[in-house]
C-alpha cells in the first residue's frame, strides 16, 4: 500500500496505477489496461489488485487505430463480473472514432483486494482496431 504520490508502472500489457491530481485537493486514482496490436474480442487476461476501498468514477477507452465497420465496446469487470449492468454505458469507441469515456458504473465500490479486469466485447469489422488503453478513474475511499 503506497501513499496518495504513489505511481507503479508494470511491464507493457499489464494494468498499472497511477495517481493524478483532481480538484479541491483530492486525487483519482487510475488503472490502466493496455492491448498492443491488432486488437481481438477477448475476455479479461490480466487482474489488477485494488489495495484499498475506493470508488468507481468511469472509464477511458482510447486506440491508436480507429476501428471501422462497427463500434469497439470494451467491458470492465469487477471480481469477474460487468460493472455495467446498463450496457450501453460501457466504454464504446465510435467507428472511426479513437476514444470514449464510459457512462456512470451501476457498480462503483471497490474493497480491498478486489480485482477489475477488461473485456473486449467487440472489434471492428472492416478494421478491428488497434493500440487499446482503457483506463479506470477511482477516487480512495
Amino acid at each position: 500500500k503506497g501513499s496518495d504520490d504513489e505511481v507503479l508502472t508494470l511491464a507493457a500489457g499489464l494494468p498499472s496505477w497511477a495517481v493524478a491530481a483532481g480538484g479541491g485537493g483530492s486525487s483519482l486514482h487510475v488503472a490502466t489496461f493496455s492491448e498492443a496490436g491488432t486488437l481481438a474480442v477477448k475476455s479479461g487476461t490480466f487482474r489488477f489488485y485494488v489495495d484499498r476501498a475506493s470508488t468507481i468514477a468511469y472509464a477511458r477507452a482510447s486506440v491508436g487505430t480507429a476501428p471501422t465497420g462497427a463500434t469497439l465496446i470494451c467491458d470492465v469487470n469487477k471480481n469477474g463480473t460487468t460493472i455495467f449492468t446498463t450496457q450501453a454505458n460501457r466504454p464504446t469507441i465510435a467507428i472511426s472514432g479513437n476514444t470514449d469515456e464510459s457512462g456512470v458504473p451501476d457498480v462503483t465500490a471497490l474493497a480491498d483486494g478486489d480485482y477489475l479486469e477488461v473485456d473486449i466485447d467487440q472489434i471492428g469489422s472492416t478494421v478491428a482496431g488497434s493500440d487499446l488503453t482503457v483506463q479506470i478513474y477511482m477516487t480512495v475511499d
